[in-house]
């Protein structure tokens, strides 16, 4: 099985090289596209899974540095971040994999497996989880990122504090005189 992307001309098909399936679930305004795909083994009973991001031709196979490659790829946002999930034991963790490639796990308050669906281009992330009694869970998060001024403020700041720390390191001053002196 492979997937098929509408290129506004044509069915254009996307097949993962020696993949028995290809999936595309999302696609950016650049055309980057992410997905899963399989390989399965001739004498197997099981197969493998793999996510990964496409673009300009070419596939590329994500590799968290907890789970490897069993991942699978769900969404994608115009800046190039990814978001899916993967396999720990019996659980599943959420990830979001910066366009840097950088990976970070998503896990809400209270969850013992998470599923992130999609990132938005403000990086809204939106998926589901359950939490230890069971039930799925719904959650929207907001990736917190410092704007460029507070960053720069608090390195200000830093700087302030430790040039008032390096001129108190002389002898306190003792505001009350001896009894010997003021006779």
């Amino acid at each position: 099985m492979v997937g098929y992307v509408w290129d506004g001309l044509d069915l254009v098909t996307i097949s993962a090289p020696g993949a028995s399936f290809t999936d595309v679930r999302n696609v950016n305004a650049s055309g980057q596209m992410v997905g899963t795909y399989y390989v399965r083994a001739p004498s197997a009973p099981t197969v493998t899974w793999y996510a990964y991001l496409y673009e300009s031709g070419s596939f590329t196979t994500l590799t968290h540095p907890t789970a490897g490659t069993a991942l699978d790829a769900f969404g994608l946002n115009d800046a190039g971040d990814i978001v899916g999930d993967y396999q720990a034991g019996p659980n599943v963790i959420g990830f979001i994999r910066h366009a840097d490639g950088r990976y970070e796990n998503v896990m809400p308050p209270g969850a013992v497996s998470a599923r992130v669906q999609d990132i938005s281009n403000s990086g809204q992330l939106v998926g589901y989880f359950y939490g230890a009694t069971g039930g799925a869970h719904g959650f929207i998060a907001t990736l917190v990122v410092p704007e460029p001024g507070s960053v720069l403020m608090w390195l200000c700041g830093l700087g302030v504090l430790s040039l008032v720390r390096r001129g108190d390191d002389r002898a306190p001053m003792n505001p009350i005189e001896p009894a010997s002196k003021l006779a």
